[in-house]
């Protein structure tokens, strides 16, 4: 049997009550080869927009390069930019997971997602957090969707390499992170995942 997934976006205020309706099977040539009929139960309330429930689930870059290879092969999550060609598959790619969940009142991260981070000898890690920012900030902010509902939170940016460094260093990195999240005026929409290990 043929299966169908249809959102239906209902007015807000939708009295209680059943109402009826039909979707109609049509083919490339405009035939109508089948009506379905759709009978809809609105219990007369609607949810609120803000959002008390998150319900997040993370998308593992490894992940998304095997399901989508032509938008992400190539692209570094550190090095991704809303204003660099070479970057837009992805970039397209991740506006549309995103605002499609967030549509649906669900939220997808990205924890691979950071800035461009410089270690150099003896002196605080270096952050360049531009092309991140703008990145997330549509996403922070609201005005990539429709209902102008932001995120309610993503995860800090974990390097990869960090584990690599001294205790100390990754202290740093920490704060830098912090703060700079703080400064961009973020900080209330992020949240630190502790390893469970």
């Amino acid at each position: 049997p043929t299966k169908l997934w249809i959102d239906l976006q209902l007015p807000r205020g939708l009295p209680r009550g059943v109402w009826r309706t039909g979707v109609e099977a049509v083919s490339a040539d405009g035939e109508i080869l089948a009506t379905l009929p759709v009978e809809i139960q609105s219990h007369g309330f609607d949810l609120p927009r803000e959002r008390t429930l998150v319900i997040s689930a993370p998308l593992e870059w490894e992940r998304l390069a095997a399901l989508w290879p032509d938008e992400i092969t190539g692209a570094s999550p550190a090095l991704l930019s809303r204003d660099d060609p070479r970057t837009a598959g992805a970039v397209k790619l991740l506006d549309t997971l995103v605002t499609q969940a967030q549509a649906d009142r669900l939220q997808v991260t990205v924890p691979a997602l950071s800035g461009v981070m410089k270690w150099p000898a003896g002196r605080a890690p270096e952050g360049w957090w531009g092309d991140f920012d703008a990145l997330m900030g549509p996403w922070l902010d609201g005005t990539a969707f429709k209902d102008g509902v932001p995120l309610r939170d993503w995860p800090v940016p974990r390097l990869p390499e960090l584990e690599r460094h001294a205790d100390l260093a990754r202290a740093e990195y920490w704060h830098a992170a912090l703060a700079h999240l703080d400064q961009a005026g973020f900080l209330d929409r992020f949240v630190v995942l502790l390893d469970e290990t």
